[in-house]
């Protein structure tokens, strides 16, 4: 499970950098065939008329991704809510994952490499760094206003 969070960021990036350009992720690949980071940069740079690179559209997918983690922390949502569903935690009967499962341990160390990749703190809120180098400086302030997550008690 190693090293799942940094492509875990990654695709969530794309993803969301998919999902704000209404561009249907399940058609992608059978119109754009493979190389479609390079074939994306060609069609959103003629689209919006600016020269844009695959760092420029990864950044838009995190930037994505951080306004949508922050308003989801001013909502109250915390660490606790990332959680896969209950069977994940099952070891699967057959297929290319026959008898695996994915402990809280190995989410735990998912998450933080998750969080880490994505500039947010071990808790998953967006770090003032992050917002910031995204051009989402009042976010942070907005953040920092916010009372902090209690301790759980075990």
């Amino acid at each position: 499970m190693e090293g799942k969070g940094e492509v875990w960021k990654k695709a969530s990036d794309v993803r969301a950098l998919l999902n704000d350009s209404s561009i249907c992720v399940m058609i992608l690949e059978p119109c754009f065939g493979r190389g479609t980071m390079s074939t994306l940069v060609e069609v959103l740079s003629a689209i919006t008329g600016r020269q844009l690179t695959v760092d420029d559209l990864m950044e838009i997918g995190a930037r994505s991704n951080a306004m949508a983690r922050a308003f989801n922390c001013r909502e109250g949502l915390t660490r606790a809510e990332d959680v896969l569903p209950r069977r994940f935690g099952e070891e699967f009967a057959s297929g290319g994952s026959a008898g695996q499962a994915i402990g809280a341990a190995d989410m735990d160390r998912m998450l933080d490499e998750f969080y880490a990749a994505a500039g947010w703190s071990p808790d998953g809120v967006p770090t003032r760094a992050t917002l910031t180098r995204l051009g989402l400086a009042p976010v942070a302030d907005r953040l920092e206003g916010l009372a902090k997550p209690a301790a759980p008690t075990s």
